[in-house]
């Protein structure tokens, strides 16, 4: 399992959001977080940087509607939201 999900919502008809963005980070960025065999918490790491980077690319591609974007630490369940 990805150690970071990213998703993007839009508004659609009648007020329902649909997810219209999905990206999981690679075992690349994931293993950028690790220290040993320890892994570090929270959204500071070089790893979840690569893969912020990944889901802003996304985000100027779909940049024409409002959305709300989402990544969440599976680890901890931390959610960033912007």
């Amino acid at each position: 399992m990805a150690r970071y999900v990213y998703t993007r919502e839009v508004s659609g008809m009648e007020g329902r959001s649909v997810m219209d963005g999905y990206l999981e980070s690679t075992l690349e960025e994931d293993r950028m977080d690790m220290a040993g065999d320890q892994i570090m918490v929270g959204f500071t790491g070089n790893g979840y940087l690569a893969f912020w980077k990944r889901c802003r690319e996304q985000e100027l591609h779909l940049a024409w509607s409002r959305a709300r974007s989402v990544i969440t630490d599976t680890y901890t369940g931390e959610e960033k939201v912007w």
